[in-house]
């Protein structure tokens, strides 16, 4: 039934987004109010962190296949991660976010676009392949090897990371660049493929219904469904909860840290 397969993508993008909102509060408690917690700073948080950025990229690349308006929605993506960099260049200089999150997920919309021409002409199952293993093996390209983690490969050569703020959007991370919210193109870009591919697999064609409704999508992980009579109306109270907090994502990640900002300040810290 596709009304429980839109349901689930709400779902878990729900889970992740309060997964996300409880990772930033401790970051904050941690790096902004110098609380010490050895814990944040091992293997343990860092698989949460990782866990959450690539269930939204993947989601979002898993969600083209339902969107529209794709060159639109990425210029405005684009744009959110404009302000935000400007923003925390000026309040928060020694956390300052250059090429985060948001200004990714614009730029890959905005790829896909362009390379869509050929994406469709290759088979999904062959493509999702494909790029999963692009992205395992540049994963460390921004510490100028290839390889998967702590497995490091093959080095690459230092001049590609001699490029400065180009390079560093491209993945070759020039050295003393700083960004508290980084997402180069590579690797991640294999990673939002990965997900547009699976998308094209699992999901229904573009236009596609759900229990005879209009299904609709941003393309950047925000999906939301204009059934009236939905799989996610008869699931139980806490799913809804977590489906409306996947159909507000982008709201929430906007407004979420500044919340925390405040509820620091009020708490003296």
């Amino acid at each position: 039934m596709q009304g429980r397969r839109y349901g689930i993508l709400d779902g878990v993008r729900g889970f992740t987004v309060l997964s996300m909102v409880l990772y930033h509060a401790c970051w904050d408690l941690v790096h902004l109010a110098g609380r010490p917690w050895d814990w944040f700073q091992g293997t343990g948080a860092y698989v949460w962190q990782q866990s959450i950025c690539w269930v939204f990229i993947f989601l979002a690349g898993l969600c083209f296949n339902l969107g529209r308006r794709h060159v639109r929605r990425g210029l405005e993506l684009l744009s959110l991660g404009a302000v935000i960099t400007g923003l925390t260049w000026l309040c928060l200089p020694r956390d300052a976010i250059f090429f985060g999150i948001l200004f990714f997920l614009g730029a890959a919309t905005l790829i896909t676009v362009c390379l869509k021409p050929l994406l469709v002409k290759l088979p999904a199952v062959p493509g999702l392949g494909l790029s999963a293993l692009l992205f395992v093996v540049l994963r460390n390209v921004n510490s100028g090897t290839l390889g998967f983690e702590t497995w490091q490969w093959l080095p690459l050569p230092a001049a590609w990371y001699e490029l400065g703020y180009a390079g560093s959007f491209l993945g070759f991370t020039a050295a003393g660049f700083r960004s508290a919210d980084y997402f180069p193109l590579l690797p991640w870009l294999f990673l939002y493929l990965t997900g547009y591919f699976a998308g094209r697999n699992w999901l229904a064609p573009q236009g596609g219904s759900v229990l005879g409704e209009t299904v609709t999508s941003d393309g950047a992980g925000n999906g939301s469904t204009a059934a009236r009579i939905t799989e996610a109306e008869i699931s139980p109270a806490w799913c809804r909860s977590l489906q409306r907090a996947g159909r507000h994502a982008l709201g929430i990640y906007l407004v979420h840290q500044p919340l925390l900002l405040v509820l620091l300040w009020l708490l003296g810290s």
